[in-house]
């Protein structure tokens, strides 16, 4: 009897211990510098015959990762934005404009306009030093509901380099649950390390099935601060040998211009 009381007490401290971790601590610490980012969006279609335009909204997230009102986003999220609020944690809105964009990388900084002192934020990490298996949490404005906390753990690392790939792509693969609206978000580790910004997800349902992606914070640096490529606010899609014949281009390759964002060049 003695020995079975024993082991019942040993078999509970086992339990106790594996409980799952709080991050209450840490989140309290990095949501004030999660940002919510609306943009507005203006498009020309045609209908009955005649060419109209079209205003539509979108909705994501953001980091802000120095005083001076600089976020990092999903390149997706403010591309085509020809108008564009920042919502912080207090609620207060302000407006802010795209600094530089790579599409490939899907990765974007943005700045606020006339932000105000003292701004929360959080400075990216080594995206290098966390491992698969490893705890991470997201925070993000899916369907709206702002500052939603979802937790999870890295599943693998995505990686893309090759002669015919331009810039050499790394996304983070995470089981925490993404959906619309998380776009642009950050990805922590269990100590609050920046090591993703939230780029998009796999889904039959078109909703979170735990195939999340984030582009690494690592190459998100590379391609946006050391590289600081120039953004020039154009939307297009390369033309190709078979799409250049489509539409009777006398030229192999080109861009196909879809749109140009107002006040962008």
């Amino acid at each position: 009897m003695f020995r079975l009381l024993i082991l019942l007490s040993a078999l509970l401290v086992s339990t106790v211990g594996c409980a799952a971790p709080s991050y209450k601590n840490v989140v309290k610490k990095v949501d004030p510098a999660v940002v919510v980012i609306m943009t507005k969006e203006s498009s020309k279609v045609m209908s009955n015959g005649s060419v109209k335009k079209v205003s539509s909204g979108g909705l994501g997230s953001g980091i802000i990762i120095d005083p001076d009102g600089t976020i990092m986003t999903a390149a997706h999220v403010v591309n085509s934005a020809d108008e564009m609020m920042v919502q912080l944690v207090d609620g207060r809105q302000f407006e802010a404009h795209v600094v530089n964009s790579v599409t490939l990388a899907d990765v974007a900084m943005i700045k606020l306009v006339d932000g105000p002192d003292n701004l929360a934020f959080v400075k990216p990490g080594n995206s290098d030093h966390v491992a698969i298996g490893d705890p991470v949490f997201v925070i993000g404005t899916p369907y709206g509901l702002e500052h939603t906390f979802t937790a999870g753990y890295l599943s693998s690392r995505r990686v893309a380099k090759g002669d015919d790939i331009i810039i050499d792509l790394e996304f983070l693969q995470t089981d925490a649950a993404v959906n619309q609206g998380n776009s642009g978000g950050p990805l922590f580790t269990a100590s609050g390390e920046l090591i993703g910004i939230v780029s998009h997800i796999q889904s039959q349902s078109g909703g979170s099935e735990g195939l999340g992606f984030a582009a690494s914070i690592n190459m998100a640096q590379q391609v946006l601060i050391r590289e600081n490529p120039l953004w020039l606010g154009v939307n297009y899609i390369p033309i190709r040998d078979e799409l250049a014949q489509a539409l009777n281009v006398p030229y192999h390759e080109g861009l196909l211009v879809q749109k140009v964002v107002k006040d962008s060049i």
